[in-house]
């Protein structure tokens, strides 16, 4: 059976992790102590093999310098695509321009966009709590992360 992991967050060990994700990890996923590590490329594709996954959507975000997920998505098209997010939906145009860019130079198959978080007064927007997805073929044609 071929599979397809939808999201895949390959960077989770680059910086600590809050200390609700410590708590998510071992309530909810009972994870141990490498659950939050970022994984080398080999190790990633032989775990990916051992669960049946043939495909995975790499979670990226726009204006990383050194991103790994661009780097394992470039030295792996086979096998990886990008999602992206990270855009400033205060400056829409210029938002629209980056997407655009990030989407022609890398193989992007989704894009997550959602207000901006718009502190007044010290508290949040309740807007920013939601997320809205996008399919890049809005963006630059119709592109497939090898799901058929």
């Amino acid at each position: 059976m071929k599979a397809i992991d939808c999201l895949v967050n390959v960077d989770m060990g680059d910086s600590a992790p809050p200390d609700w994700m410590i708590r998510v990890k071992e309530d909810y996923f009972k994870g141990g102590a490498d659950f939050l590590r970022s994984p080398e490329l080999p190790e990633l594709v032989d775990a990916m093999d051992a669960a049946g996954v043939e495909r995975a959507i790499l979670i990226s975000k726009a204006g990383r310098k050194d991103d790994r997920a661009r780097r394992y998505a470039e030295e792996r098209p086979d096998r990886f695509a990008l999602g992206i997010g990270g855009f400033n939906l205060l400056r829409p145009m210029s938002a629209l321009r980056a997407l655009e860019s990030f989407v022609r130079d890398y193989p992007v198959v989704y894009a997550t966009v959602g207000p901006s978080t718009r502190v007044s007064r010290g508290r949040r927007s309740p807007r920013s709590r939601r997320t809205r997805y996008i399919s890049t073929g809005s963006v630059s044609g119709s592109r497939s992360c090898g799901c058929a």
